[in-house]
């Protein structure tokens, strides 16, 4: 069974130890290491090439965007999903179009929200017995809907 390769970056101790205990849990999801910062995101996607980098938004070095803009211009194929825990990302200033002009593939807001949204895409759209996304959803969702007409009139990808 091929796993699903996962580096995470966040500079809150108890924010990375909840998303590794969550993702360890499948049996389908490698972690291939964590960081602090935007440095450590940058190095840990050179050196792993992960399938999906969870970046925290807010780094003390730099913020998920950039480091965002700066892996799309580098080439890499790791999908990016920046994440929050703002209270109301309705909101706040991440909540607008730059996180995903940068090439981000989502933004998650708060630890609950990110509690539901990684446990129901691990199971394919399903919550506990329930169907929450359809197949055809979750498949969007994990796939590049970027045109090669978008992609070719920016400088990110």
């Amino acid at each position: 069974m091929m796993k699903t390769t996962v580096v995470i970056v966040d500079d809150h101790p108890i924010v990375r130890a909840g998303m590794h205990a969550i993702l360890d849990s499948a049996s389908d999801i490698d972690i291939l290491g964590e960081g602090v910062n935007g440095a450590d995101a940058l190095r840990l996607v050179d050196e792993h090439d992960p399938d999906v980098l969870a970046l925290d938004v807010s780094l003390p070095d730099m913020n998920g965007v950039a480091v965002t803009r700066i892996l799309r211009r580098q080439g890499a194929r790791t999908a990016i999903l920046i994440l929050t825990v703002h209270d109301d990302p309705a909101d706040n200033r991440w909540a607008r179009p730059p996180a995903f002009a940068a090439g981000g593939g989502g933004l998650v807001s708060t630890v609950d929200d990110y509690l539901a949204f990684c446990q129901m895409m691990l199971a394919k759209g399903r919550h506990g017995r329930e169907r929450i996304l359809s197949r055809p959803a979750v498949e969007l969702m994990t796939t590049d809907q970027i045109t090669p007409a978008q992609k070719a009139g920016a400088d990110i990808f």
